[in-house]
């Protein structure tokens, strides 16, 4: 291998034009590809404050079919909370929340500013990870007696503390109503669905049987395999609580739903179409793989021709077509490695400086925000192992699409034309 390494590196010093427009053909491949992979996975994969998405469920919408005619969907009311999910046994943690609205924050003498504002229950804060700065989270007894209370991102209490040790205890306003700070948190990245938001106050829903409302539901299992055993239960009390509201009957609209479809969910009423959603991630991996192999596929023919001697004189010295064929496509390997590299590179530069943007522009396609805020990205996607190992992948995809036909080609070469 370290000899086969070697010899890379000499033929790319041989052919430096060749070998640059190689790399760098491959290195933006891989980079495109990249891109687009990190951002699916930030938006479905087990990390940052959503460290348990692959063992949650979701449930957010709930639709009324009438017994007259007539379909009537919103958000799921206090009644069905109460009746069907909070008296789960299944579930390791049952965390209700409310979507997020952009509320006014303020402090006496200071300007106030408009955040995004979400009220959450005790287990919430069991489900989806926050970084603490300061203060504690919510306890069931203070989301239960509706206490006054919030939890303020990093960003929003720098606006109006020095620390955010100073911050807690402290009153602020929150749409002409003052709640106490209880505790200060890292900032969430927008991508992260339902754990995002800039500020969070307690969420109180025993008291409230109305039929529709704000409210969404995360149910924690104890692993994947245990999932199934939730689904089953929460039909089990569904058909419990339709029995209480005929003639009419109430469907959850294919949930509880696991991350990929809550994440896609952008309407009471319509079910995300998954497989659509898969199969255009795919096109978009096959083109940006594909074409620029096969334009590289020509270069790495041209690089080959220019060898032709060097693997005529190497074939009549004895060597196999199958030991040219493996030295050549290994010798490609390793500058496809390197391509991967730089491309892996320049992926991670163009996310941390343009990673909203880029992040907007590929989930825009298929989700939208209600309430205006740009998609952003969580950093620490970057350094999941995931990524690293799904890079080789994209770069030993890409260098058989673009070397092993030349490669076999040159194995193949007559070596009296070669000599000649």
């Amino acid at each position: 291998m370290k000899e086969i390494f070697r010899l890379a590196l000499i033929n790319m010093r041989t052919q430096p034009l060749l070998a640059a427009l190689t790399v760098t053909g491959s290195a933006v491949s891989i980079c495109l590809v990249m891109m687009v992979f990190i951002v699916r996975q930030a938006s479905l994969a087990d990390y940052g404050n959503e460290p348990n998405r692959s063992r949650t469920l979701y449930c957010c919408a709930q639709v009324f079919k009438r017994a007259q005619g007539g379909i009537e969907s919103s958000w799921m009311g206090g009644r069905l909370v109460n009746e069907v999910f909070l008296p789960l046994k299944t579930p390791r943690a049952i965390a209700v929340f409310k979507g997020i609205s952009k509320q006014e924050v303020g402090l006496t003498g200071l300007e106030s500013q408009e955040i995004y504002v979400r009220a959450a229950n005790a287990d919430y804060f069991r489900i989806f990870r926050f970084d603490l700065l300061a203060g504690h989270t919510f306890t069931p007894e203070e989301c239960h007696e509706g206490n006054q209370l919030v939890i303020l991102s990093e960003s929003v209490a720098a606006h109006y503390f020095s620390h955010p040790a100073e911050a807690v205890g402290q009153e602020v306003s929150i749409n002409d109503d003052n709640y106490v700070v209880k505790a200060v948190v890292r900032d969430v990245a927008s991508i992260m669905k339902a754990a995002y938001a800039q500020a969070w106050i307690p969420c109180s829903v025993e008291e409230d049987f109305g039929r529709s409302g704000p409210y969404q539901v995360a149910l924690l299992g104890e692993d994947e395999a245990g999932l199934a055993a939730i689904r089953d239960e929460v039909e089990q009390r569904l058909r419990v609580h339709n029995e209480t509201v005929l003639p009419d009957t109430l469907d959850l609209a294919g949930q509880p739903a696991n991350q990929e479809d809550y994440f896609y969910r952008n309407s009471t009423n319509r079910i995300p179409g998954l497989k659509k959603i898969r199969s255009e991630f795919y096109i978009i991996y096959l083109v940006l793989l594909v074409i620029p192999a096969l334009n590289i596929a020509s270069m790495t023919r041209s690089r080959l021709r220019q060898r032709e001697a060097e693997i005529g004189v190497r074939r009549a010295f004895g060597a196999t077509r199958r030991a040219i064929l493996v030295q050549t496509f290994m010798e490609s390997m390793v500058q496809t490695l390197l391509s991967g590299l730089l491309g892996l590179g320049l992926c991670f530069l163009l996310l941390t400086c343009f990673g909203g943007v880029i992040t907007q522009g590929i989930l825009n396609q298929h989700t939208y925000s209600t309430f205006g805020f740009t998609w952003s990205l969580d950093l620490s996607i970057l350094f999941q192992p995931a990524v690293w190992l799904w890079t080789l992948l994209f770069c030993l995809i890409l260098n058989a699409i673009s070397s092993l036909v030349p490669t076999w080609r040159a194995s193949r070469c007559n070596i009296v034309e070669s000599l000649k």
